[in-house]
């Protein structure tokens, strides 16, 4: 009967897991088992009715079988996302919090296992995330089945996600700032918030329909290749209340904006630097990670906000790509006199990447800038052996680097001296002896035909 084959799956995963506990398995030997078992679990979800009964005792199966994400492959965690795209046309009903908590618990752990290192193809990853997503939507419009609005939200946590449903009049949901937790696995403890227009005709009409409101948030971002997120994913739903119809909300004239919290700490000491220029507000588009309709409006290194004229589930990347003052790559194009890699005030290139009163910058377009500034006290003479003065320069990472650049170096000196001492130096004819001191380093003297040499060096290419 329909009754036995469903305990019979949920008897044999469970007494397939305590045989485990009893039996030393190596860890493939328990992978392989937990990926056999979520495959049986995915089969019979396929091969049966589906009510909202038959979900839940599949959903306590799955808690079961991905309880060690940390033990948990690839082919476990796609079986997850598998056994809740397969109950999507099951029928709706009412569905408890121990059951709503167990679908949240195997999802969660398949969350963790990515983030411990079990990850997804791009085209495995995209499945899981849809199934994710659209799965846990239809779960918690099941949780608010005979609620009504006003009434106390239902919240279901686990440690890489966290859900919340509420039901609201549209009277009261428009212009609401919602707030949504951070998944405890992520270590955040900012919310993400969306205010909400306070016009949605254009997706309601005059309907005074009730609404589900459905916030989530994902401790990580499947299928995320080619995107460098540095959020976990947050997402709002709004459904109609006698369907679970998610609504369409596209092309508003008026945005909803949302505040994410964010995570630099994967990032590089560069990444960092340059983090808040090459932002940007992403959503999960279905198979990829795309901007459309969404803008910056502001950026720190700790929250984000974004303006966006849709609703789906959102992130932040950081896109190495997008030209930023700071990143050594002079573009005069985006009104760029310098870039001499910082964000610093006072070394020449102002963190605007303006040249600063009183100092001078050299450098070919694309490429890094070399500031310089006549030191006080030190102004240039003239003597018998030539002209002589000292110069505070900015613009390289090490020593190694100033040597590596003579040529620029020489022709700085030289534009120098020919502007303070209003004679004619030409870099390759009149500059012989350079005394090159990097920061507390020892200074290193460069004369005569050594320094014609490292001179005529081919300059390095720049940075990627």
């Amino acid at each position: 009967s329909l009754k036995a084959f469903r305990a019979n799956k949920v008897n044999q995963a469970a007494g397939s897991i305590a045989l485990e506990g009893r039996k030393k398995l190596s860890p493939a030997e328990a992978m392989s088992l937990r990926a056999e078992l979520m495959g049986q679990i995915a089969t019979g979800t396929q091969r049966t009715a589906g009510t909202a009964s038959y979900a839940c005792e599949t959903f306590g199966a799955g808690s079961l079988v991905t309880a060690a994400a940390a033990d948990m492959g690839a082919s476990e965690v796609v079986g997850a996302g598998d056994v809740m795209g397969k109950l999507l046309t099951a029928k709706k009903s009412f569905m408890s919090e121990t059951c709503t908590n167990q679908a949240a618990k195997m999802m969660s752990n398949a969350l963790l296992a990515q983030m411990y290192g079990s990850a997804l193809a791009q085209q495995d990853g995209e499945t899981f995330l849809n199934n994710m997503i659209a799965g846990m939507n239809n779960v918690m419009y099941q949780a608010a089945f005979g609620k009504v609005a006003g009434e106390s939200a239902v919240r279901v946590v686990a440690p890489a996600s966290d859900l919340s449903v509420t039901r609201m009049t549209m009277a009261t949901l428009l212009g609401q700032l919602l707030y949504q937790n951070s998944p405890t696995e992520t270590g955040l403890s900012a919310q993400a918030s969306f205010t909400v227009p306070a016009n949605l005709t254009s997706v309601f009409g005059t309907s005074a329909a009730d609404i589900n409101v459905h916030t989530h948030s994902y401790g990580v971002a499947p299928a995320a290749f080619g995107a460098n997120i540095v959020s976990p994913l947050y997402g709002l739903t709004l459904s109609y209340a006698d369907t679970g119809t998610a609504a369409k909300v596209a092309n508003l004239t008026e945005p909803f904006i949302i505040r994410i919290p964010v995570d630099l700490s994967g990032l590089t000491a560069t990444g960092k630097l340059l983090f808040t220029q090459q932002v940007k507000c992403v959503y999960w588009g279905g198979s990829s990670y795309v901007s459309d309709g969404c803008n910056v409006t502001s950026a720190t290194n700790t929250l984000v906000t974004c303006a966006c004229d849709h609703l789906t589930t959102f992130a932040i990347n950081q896109d190495p790509n997008v030209e930023a003052c700071g990143d050594s790559r002079k573009q005069s194009g985006r009104g760029e006199a310098c870039d001499d890699r910082n964000l610093v005030n006072g070394d020449g290139c102002s963190s605007e990447c303006t040249v600063e009163a009183n100092w001078e910058c050299y450098g070919r377009e694309g490429s890094s800038s070399t500031c310089v500034n006549a030191i006080s006290g030190s102004n240039p003479r003239t003597g018998e052996d030539g002209a002589r003065a000292t110069f505070r320069m900015t613009g390289f990472a090490s020593e190694t680097e100033v040597l590596e650049n003579l040529g620029s170096f020489g022709q700085a000196v030289a534009d120098q001296l020919t502007a303070q001492v209003g004679v004619k130096v030409d870099a390759e004819e009149n500059v012989f002896v350079l005394t090159v001191c990097y920061g507390s380093q020892a200074c290193t003297v460069i004369n005569g035909d050594a320094f014609a040499t490292r001179r005529l060096l081919p300059p390095p290419p720049p940075p990627p």
